[in-house]
């Protein structure tokens, strides 16, 4: 009697390969998600560089030597453009900090990565002194040594100055 071969995969070969799918998509996911965070952190260094300068121009522009006040009338002639989705979705998630007399100012804001950056006299660094953007006057404090804030970004919504 001869035996019939049958040909095809086994149960064990067909699960074998999905597990073996299974892991290679995860390890992507994963890469992909670094990639991503590091493109969010990069777009928001970015955005605090072009805003540090729009500010600096507003000042030259001013007459009077000051950086805008840190209001929404004052901050909407800066002109800002901001890369809003790679921003974190927490309130405050861009802050601008000025010092009474309007001598000296510092941004900071938050990455959907979690990462904070500050611009301070043209130098932006990672922010590691608070773990929340929630502790705004903390922050404008430990930047300028004043506690004079603006929120670009709050109760859910962009403000108008920010959102151009």
């Amino acid at each position: 009697m001869t035996r019939v071969r049958q040909h095809g995969f086994t149960i064990v070969e067909l699960l074998i390969v999905i597990v073996v799918i299974g892991i290679l998509a995860a390890i992507t996911i994963v890469a992909f998600n670094g990639v991503q965070a590091r493109a969010n952190n990069t777009t928001i260094q970015s955005d605090l560089r072009s805003a540090g300068k729009q500010i600096e121009l507003h000042k030259l522009g001013a007459g009077d030597g000051s950086y805008p006040a840190n209001t929404d009338s004052s901050l909407a002639q800066v002109n800002f453009k901001l890369s809003k989705n790679s921003y974190s979705t927490e309130s405050g998630n861009f802050l601008y900090c000025t010092t009474s007399d309007y001598s000296s100012f510092a941004l900071v804001s938050q990455s959907t990565s979690g990462a904070i950056y500050s611009y301070v006299n043209g130098s932006i660094s990672s922010y590691t002194a608070h773990t929340s953007m929630g502790s705004y006057a903390a922050m404008c404090n430990n930047l300028l040594g004043s506690n004079y804030p603006r929120f670009g970004y709050t109760a859910g919504a962009w403000r108008a100055w920010a959102a151009a």
